[in-house]
């Protein structure tokens, strides 16, 4: 019985080619696409589920940890969440480290739209490809368009 099958004969477009790609839109994912899309890369974020945040959206967390004293991108997702009227208050007025899921899923949209991030839901990375230096030429996802090919332009000598 076998226990694999190798299919070194498939070929798969490239879809687009982009300066930075960020494989995953969790927490640390859409901060890294957010840097780098702010600084100019072209960036392009893929996520496997229907949504941007992760362990925060698509895990139904709803509860920040590890979040105070923080600066830069997260206090800018809490400042945005609080005044989306997605942070949840204490019986005495505090602000809690719960908030409303559907809510940051809409920060983290508007934000990476503003960036400038083309985002691709729904697309799992199955492979990856090095070039020179073990650097990252491009990755392979499966997605309702089928197989597809993602090329990192920046690999220097």
């Amino acid at each position: 019985m076998e226990r694999a099958v190798l299919h070194e004969t498939l070929a798969s477009p490239i879809v687009e080619q982009c300066d930075v790609l960020v494989c995953g839109g969790g927490p640390a994912g859409i901060s890294a696409a957010l840097a780098a899309a702010r600084a100019g890369a072209r960036t392009t974020l893929l996520e496997v589920h229907g949504c941007l945040g992760g362990i925060w959206t698509s895990g139904c967390l709803s509860w920040l940890i590890d979040y105070r004293n923080k600066t830069g991108i997260m206090l800018e997702i809490l400042e945005r969440l609080q005044e989306a009227g997605g942070r949840a208050v204490t019986l005495d007025g505090r602000l809690s480290s719960a908030y409303d899921v559907e809510t940051m899923k809409h920060v983290l949209d508007t934000m990476a739209v503003e960036a400038g991030i083309h985002v691709r839901l729904h697309t799992r990375v199955v492979a990856a490809g090095v070039g020179r230096h073990r650097r990252l030429r491009h990755v392979l996802t499966e997605s309702k368009s089928g197989r597809e090919a993602w090329a990192i332009s920046n690999e220097q000598p």
